[in-house]
């Protein structure tokens, strides 16, 4: 019997999800535990809001590939590598084996990784959190703030769309209500080309914005135009979609066109090369910010471990979206005067298998 256990869960959201791609009122993916010698790890497989998975299928297929991997081992991640896996599904997987790991060890997640990937620092205490406004009119943009403003969050995130009235509604109305607030502008690829794209952020401008992120469509916009995007804008430009690996992160550093790297870990395979991603962009001088793509406690808790792991002063990161959640996976720490504490607790820190057990076991 393999180490590794996937199972597939869908959980219902109490505050509807609205993005660029579309609103979501639950949220679905795969659930992984890892066993070493009786300590349990765990991980999560979070695909896109937007996309749609078979996760009894998804779940067969990837325990078939991994049948032969023990979690154990002191080579996991090259035999992850080696199974040819997505890169969402190696995330959960791998996260499960460190937190195992880390368990095993006696150690929280977070200082279980320092160790091996950043020797020289101390984890954070906490991670420091940002609010995600994904309101379309400005009432309920501004209520949706002051909700995080209450937890002491003094960032916010605002998703943007192919309306630019709208958008600058919302926007300014949030600036007057919150004089001193970070804001940042996600407009997930909805801004098309570069004349549009700078037309909108020199309308954005004097709001006093900290960056905007993909504000081209990074599926079809070259690095040429992401670099001249980059010179012209008088807002900080951040990338997200396009940071998948250390290769493209060289690519834009190479190209001259980013300011700020947007990372994900579910996109970028798991912890080990998210820290590797993380010291790249530390080397080269530029601001990374992790963030989550609305993922259950499981995936949110690993995502703050390695928050913890960055360069002080540590930039307020995205996990702020379980308040979407009618019901999670497991209790999350509260978020106080902005900071989300790291559990003192070794492994992950959270312990979702009472919902673990009622999600039905999938057998390849």
């Amino acid at each position: 019997m393999t180490g590794f256990d996937i199972r597939s869960y869908h959980l219902p959201l109490k505050t509807r999800y609205r993005w660029a791609k579309g609103d979501h009122d639950s949220r679905m993916g795969l659930l992984v535990s890892a066993e070493i010698d009786g300590y349990i790890g765990w991980g999560e497989v979070a695909f896109g809001p937007h996309v749609v998975i078979d996760g009894a299928a998804l779940s067969a297929e990837t325990l078939r590939k991994v049948n032969a991997i023990d979690p154990a081992s002191d080579d996991v991640l090259d035999q992850l590598d080696d199974a040819a896996l997505h890169n969402r599904v190696r995330c959960g997987l791998a996260t499960a084996a460190l937190s195992a790991k880390a368990a095993a060890a006696s150690q929280p997640l977070n200082q279980f990784l320092a160790a091996r990937w950043m020797p020289h620092r101390q984890p954070a205490a906490a991670a420091p959190i940002n609010g995600l406004v994904n309101k379309a009119d400005p009432d309920e943009a501004i209520a949706q703030a002051k909700a995080y403003a209450s937890h002491g969050m003094q960032t916010f995130k605002v998703k943007c769309g192919a309306e630019q009235a709208t958008d600058l509604a919302v926007v300014t109305a949030l600036r007057s209500a919150f004089p001193e607030a970070a804001l940042r502008l996600d407009p997930n690829d909805a801004w098309k080309t570069v004349d549009n794209a700078l037309e909108r952020l020199t309308a954005f401008a004097p709001l006093g914005i900290d960056y905007v992120e993909d504000p081209l469509d990074t599926g079809v916009a070259t690095l040429a135009q992401m670099a001249k995007l980059k010179e012209s804008s008088p807002i900080a430009v951040a990338w997200d979609n396009p940071v998948d690996n250390v290769t493209a992160m060289q690519r834009l550093l190479d190209g001259d066109a980013v300011d700020v790297f947007v990372f994900k870990m579910p996109r970028t395979g798991g912890p080990d090369r998210q820290l590797e991603m993380i010291a790249l962009a530390e080397r080269a001088g530029k601001r990374g910010v992790l963030t989550g793509p609305l993922e259950s406690a499981v995936g949110t808790m690993a995502g703050l471990h390695v928050v913890t792991c960055m360069q002080p002063p540590i930039p307020d990161c995205g996990f702020s979206l379980s308040a979407h959640f009618a019901a999670d996976a497991a209790p999350l720490p509260p978020i106080v005067d902005g900071l989300q504490a790291i559990p003192a607790s070794t492994g992950l820190g959270i312990d979702p298998s009472s919902y673990w057990a009622t999600l039905p076991r999938i057998w390849s």
